[in-house]
């Protein structure tokens, strides 16, 4: 090895300073995205009362409480106590108004036995028909687990599998009941 001040004199490596054009740009992002995990954060569940399905927003980040969409509610014919507050989210755009308070119902997330009791604001402009929070996970004793694979939502031993917005999505994530490291 040479003394680090004789270095100093080598040349650097060239760097490629070319322009990129846009069809081997899409290639390199594409193939980049072939790694990259789905987004997953969603279970779906039903209603027990009315048979509703719904794609549950299990997010972590939801530091409010249990939330509907007014649409959502609106279709539902969810009677709700007005209870007008604004909700706080970390879009930069603003916030969320609460419009009012539902009364308690159950819900079942498929793939597990436990019928978790909700009691969402309904709020205007929501992007989710459901989205549950901090709250629901440490009332209901529930850990979200994430791997290379996707993720889980546990409670106590029983898990299911989170899902991605849509299910064209699923790539190669392992399909909801499957055993683990199963693909198809």
């Amino acid at each position: 090895m040479g003394d680090p001040l004789d270095m100093a004199d080598e040349e650097e490596p060239k760097v490629d300073e070319r322009p990129i054009g846009e069809e081997e740009l899409n290639a390199i992002v594409s193939a980049l995205s072939k790694n990259r995990p789905v987004e997953v954060a969603y279970v779906d569940a039903h209603l027990v009362r009315s048979g509703r399905q719904v794609r549950v927003l299990v997010d972590s980040g939801n530091l409010v409480g249990d939330l509907v969409s007014k649409a959502f509610a609106d279709s539902l014919g969810l009677q709700y106590k007005p209870d007008c507050r604004p909700i706080a989210t970390a879009s930069t755009e603003g916030q969320l108004m609460a419009i009012g308070e539902c009364n308690p119902m159950q819900l079942k997330v498929k793939g597990l036995d436990q019928v978790f009791t909700v009691q969402p604001l309904v709020v205007e402009g929501l992007s989710r028909e459901m989205n549950v929070g901090r709250d629901f996970l440490g009332r209901n004793k529930c850990a979200l687990v994430f791997n290379t694979q996707g993720g889980e939502l546990r409670v106590g031993g029983p898990a299911t599998a989170l899902l991605p917005r849509r299910p064209e999505a699923w790539g190669n994530l392992r399909q909801p009941g499957l055993p683990r490291g199963s693909k198809d």
